[in-house]
């Protein structure tokens, strides 16, 4: 990357197995969470947030990844509970 990056890299899933089980949903709850938008980082660089097209664990999608910690269908408050472990 040409731009800074956060310290932990999130990932939600956006495959075809994520997408019909809600994908775009947990993504707008991860948004909510972080503040940020996919593709960028925030101001205290510790999250950058993106997505991706498959994280080959499609039994557990929808899936967020944050580095290599994959979480299956989290809900707003587990997001909260997740990322505020990571601070």
């Amino acid at each position: 990357s040409l731009v800074p990056q956060g310290r932990h890299q999130v990932q939600v899933c956006l495959g075809t197995a994520c997408q019909v089980r809600s994908a775009p949903k947990i993504l707008d709850r991860v948004i909510d969470v972080l503040k940020i938008k996919p593709g960028e980082t925030d101001t205290e660089q510790k999250f950058t947030l993106n997505t991706v097209n498959c994280l080959g664990c499609c039994a557990l999608g929808p899936v967020v990844a944050i580095d290599k910690n994959y979480y299956s269908n989290p809900t707003i408050e587990q997001l909260k509970e997740i990322t505020a472990s990571y601070k």
